[in-house]
């Protein structure tokens, strides 16, 4: 279960698509993620407009992410109206440890979700 703490981003609207029983949410360039005051620790995670129904998967593009290391894919869990950002060459997730505040971008990705 995530936290209700999250990261800020350069003023954006993160456009989606709903067609029957699916959503595509599109996200371009997020710049200069902040996120002073989080905790090291903590996944950095994106509230997503529904509650998936099955596990979700699929890549993100990120600039100057940290520790992990990429490439990187969302994943949003079922039953959740999250996703996660992990790294394909560790298995992990996205820390807030891995993010330089100010710096690190999320460049693109598309994820499609099934909402309940």
């Amino acid at each position: 279960d995530e936290s209700g703490n999250s990261i800020s981003l350069a003023p954006k609207t993160i456009p989606y698509v709903r067609i029957g029983r699916l959503v595509t949410i599109f996200f371009s360039f997020l710049g200069n993620l902040d996120v002073t005051g989080l905790t090291a620790n903590e996944d950095i995670a994106v509230t997503l407009p529904f509650t998936n129904t099955e596990h979700s998967f699929s890549s993100v593009e990120m600039r100057d992410a940290g520790g992990s290391g990429g490439p990187y894919h969302w994943y949003a869990p079922s039953g959740e109206s999250y996703a996660l950002i992990r790294s394909l060459a560790t298995n992990s997730r996205l820390k807030v440890s891995d993010i330089t505040s100010g710096v690190t971008d999320i460049i693109g990705g598309i994820l499609i979700i099934t909402p309940a």
